[in-house]
């Protein structure tokens, strides 16, 4: 399980939880996922915006 660094951090400072693998990491604070059920019609600006986050370099 991967949690937010946002949220991690804390229990790593208190010993509650420990790095694993962590030369193996990617440092990544680009990443976007988009998702939404392919059966149902998105409104218009939400399609868009999916549109856009495809069409933005290093996206899929």
């Amino acid at each position: 399980m991967r949690l937010a660094e946002h949220l991690a951090l804390p229990a790593i400072r208190d010993g509650k939880l420990l790095p694993l693998l962590a030369d193996y990491q990617v440092r990544d604070d680009t990443s976007i996922s988009a998702v939404f059920l392919p059966e149902r019609e998105l409104l218009p600006r939400i399609r868009s915006f999916v549109d856009y986050l495809g069409s933005v370099d290093n996206c899929s």
